[in-house]
Parts: C-alpha cells; sequence; structure tokens
C-alpha cells in the first residue's frame, strides 16, 4: 500500500480472500497516514521504503530502494499473486520475481505510473475504463475495478 486511501480501499478485499482461505501480505510504505491507518484498522503489514518527495531524483532513489527491498521480501515468502493500487515498484519486483500481477488505477494522468506499473500488470484494473484510452495496455486487460472475477 502507498497511499492513505489503500488501507480503506483493500480492508475489505483483504477480508474477502481471507474468508475464501488466502493468506495475505501486506506491504506498506512510510507515506502520510498510511502505516498509521493499517494500525488502526488492524491489518497487519511490513513496512518497506517511504515516499521520495517531490525530487524526481529521489522518486527515483526511492523506487530502486522500495523494488529491492520488494524482491527481498518477495524471495523469504510464497507468492501466488501481486496486487497493487498504483504501486510501480511492487510491478517491478512481481516482474522479477515472475509473479503475475494485478495494477488498478483511478488517475489517467498518473503517466509514470502507467508507463512502469500498467505496462508490466498482468491484469489492469481502472474505476472509469473509458477514461483510460492510450494509457490503459490493452481492452482485453483492462477490467472495471468493481468487477472482481476468477480466472481459469
Amino acid at each position: 500500500m502507498t497511499a492513505p486511501a489503500h488501507p480503506i480501499v483493500f480492508r475489505p478485499v483483504i477480508a474477502q480472500l481471507q474468508r475464501m482461505g488466502h493468506e495475505v501480505r501486506v506491504t506498506a510504505r512510510d507515506y502520510a497516514q498510511t502505516l498509521p491507518l493499517l494500525e488502526r484498522l488492524g491489518v497487519p503489514h511490513t513496512a518497506i521504503g517511504r515516499h521520495g518527495g517531490a525530487s524526481r531524483a529521489r522518486k527515483i532513489g526511492a523506487l530502486a530502494s522500495r523494488t529491492t527491498a520488494m524482491i527481498r521480501f518477495g524471495r523469504r515468502g510464497r507468492f501466488d499473486l501481486a496486487v497493487a493500487h498504483g504501486s510501480n515498484d511492487l510491478a517491478l519486483a512481481a516482474a522479477a520475481l515472475r509473479l503475475p500481477e494485478v495494477n488498478a488505477f483511478d488517475y489517467e494522468w498518473a503517466t509514470m505510473q502507467h508507463q512502469i506499473g500498467c505496462r508490466i500488470a498482468t491484469d489492469q484494473g481502472a474505476a472509469e475504463p473509458q477514461r483510460a484510452g492510450r494509457r490503459a495496455l490493452s481492452v482485453r486487460r483492462l477490467q472495471p475495478s468493481s468487477e472482481l472475477r476468477d480466472r481459469p
């Protein structure tokens, strides 16, 4: 989880996956109120990295650092799927670990996210797929985020 909205958005998804018998492991970066919200909501998590700030160089450095840490984290566990909302570091780590990855997004102007995370993702979710336009990887792989379905 990379932003304060993510604990609220993902909490019911995590609960549903757990009810279905899946083990869920959550990672989160130290940014704004993300970690305190996870704690308040009782979501166990592993903190990895922090926000890079406004500087492009620091953002790139933070991305490299978090990606490396996510790869190390992933190697220690047995994972079948990586799920993120706009997380480039998770997308890059999942690709390095050869894990399928789902990347949701809800802001069509987040061009760096689309160039990295969405192009790598196995599937994509968008709040409004019709607005994703050329930034989406393909219509075939773009699903409305409200539509959760089992994959064969």
